[in-house]
């Protein structure tokens, strides 16, 4: 049924518009943060299976690092042909498709031999996990009008540091605990004990989502109505006749950021892919003790997040903001490589690098979002995501090299400390504050 764009009823109230939206945001965002969840966990357990499968697969760092970046390598190829078939088919068949095809993937991980199969497996992965955080917040956009949009987001966001406390228990648990059931290595458990959840999920996924506020049988006439009425028409095409994805190319702020992210995306793999590397380098042996610090670590980027997120939004103010965090990571990661034999500093030295993290992730993307022009926001945070994406396969090879032949990691720690504090710079002397030198091609 074709619902209008106003409203079959009088307006809603404000406080019944709250409600309703307060039922979406209960019935979708808990299942999507639990989905997103499994998503960050099974493409970054791969560093606390390394700990013990290089060995096993007869692995160089070099490898390691090459394999755990090609994730990136399929999960950039398919963010906008999967983007598309969801538009098409719907995203409950979509992300039953995708969730079940990286369930299977991180199970089939268990049974890698070599580095072949290993670089394989992994970018199978990149692969099937390809669509869905662009579909989710493309979804988002059916359910959510815009002034709403922001708390949606953020509350499917907030599985990013929950995934990082989490998944480091699981993994300690798991390697540990569970190492020889069924005659398997603790590595081969965890992928296989991860890879379970995101299959049922993806059944769960065809009756708890609804494609549209238009086929939900859970909401009246008038209440589909209202969203349809709120979220208001697709925008006009432009009548200069140039598309939005021309003006973002043409747009040099546009190439500026996504220099910035790639800095900021660098950081995140060190510590997702290569953190539990770094700890052991430190003189932490156990497994269960890496993931019980890096649990601790994650805590801590948690509550930056919420803290510099909150102060961010108080002051009405990004760039400091985004600068102190770059820098913060960048001066966390030069003083962990040149005094990483002082465990308690080197310790404080790493979490400051997680914080940094995590508040720049609570920031970066109001700065776009303020900068553009309304014409090319969606388009310029899409190209900024996806450029920027590729340290996510550059970045772990690099530092995989650099510990191949230097025999330590903390070269490539002091390497993406550099890297953090470029980004630093580039945003203190390259991104202006007149919105209109930013949006103009």
């Amino acid at each position: 049924m074709k619902i209008d764009a106003a409203p079959l009823a009088p307006p809603m109230t404000e406080i019944e518009s709250d409600r309703l939206y307060r039922r979406i945001a209960l019935r979708l965002i808990p299942f999507l943060f639990l989905a997103y969840l499994f998503a960050l966990i099974d493409r970054t357990n791969v560093g606390y299976a390394k700990l013990h499968f290089m060995n096993d697969l007869n692995l160089t760092e070099a490898d390691y690092g090459f394999g755990a970046g090609l994730f990136y390598a399929g999960y950039i190829l398919l963010e906008v042909p999967s983007n598309m078939l969801l538009e098409r088919v719907g995203v409950r068949k979509t992300l039953f498709r995708i969730m079940v095809v990286w369930g299977m993937a991180t199970m089939l991980m268990a049974f890698v031999t070599s580095p072949v199969q290993f670089f394989a497996m992994r970018f199978l992965l990149g692969v099937a996990e390809g669509g869905f955080y662009p579909g989710v917040l493309l979804f988002l956009t059916y359910w959510f009008p815009a002034q709403r949009r922001g708390r949606a987001f953020a509350l499917f966001q907030m599985s990013n540091p929950i995934a990082g406390i989490s998944g480091s228990l699981i993994a300690g648990w798991t390697m540990t605990s569970m190492d020889g059931v069924f005659g398997l290595h603790g590595w081969q458990m965890l992928f296989l004990m991860e890879g379970i959840p995101p299959i049922l999920l993806g059944f769960l996924a065809l009756y708890v989502l609804t494609d549209k506020p238009e086929k939900a049988k859970w909401l009246s006439t008038r209440e589909k109505a209202q969203i349809v009425h709120d979220i208001g028409p697709a925008p006009a095409p432009d009548p200069d006749g140039k598309s939005n994805l021309q003006r973002t190319l043409r747009t040099p702020m546009a190439y500026l950021l996504a220099m910035v992210y790639f800095t900021q995306l660098s950081a995140v793999t060190l510590i997702s892919l290569w953190g539990p590397s770094v700890l052991k380098e430190l003189g932490i042996t156990d497994v269960k003790s890496i993931s019980l610090i890096s649990a601790c670590t994650y805590l801590a980027g948690f509550a930056g997040m919420y803290l510099i997120g909150r102060h961010s939004d108080l002051k009405l103010e990004r760039y400091w903001h985004y600068i102190c965090c770059a820098s913060a990571i960048g001066i966390g990661a030069l003083l962990l490589a040149t005094f990483h034999t002082n465990l308690t500093f080197a310790i404080a030295c790493y979490t400051l690098i997680v914080i940094g993290i995590f508040g720049s992730y609570a920031v970066f993307f109001t700065i776009p979002a303020t900068l553009f022009d309304t014409r090319i926001k969606a388009t310029g945070i899409a190209l900024i995501t996806m450029l920027g994406s590729s340290s996510g396969f550059f970045m772990p090879w690099v530092i995989g090299l650099i510990k191949n032949e230097t025999g330590s990691i903390f070269y490539g720690v002091a390497a993406t400390g550099a890297l953090s504090l470029c980004g630093a710079l580039l945003v203190l002397f390259f991104v202006p504050m007149n919105v209109e030198k930013a949006s103009k091609p």
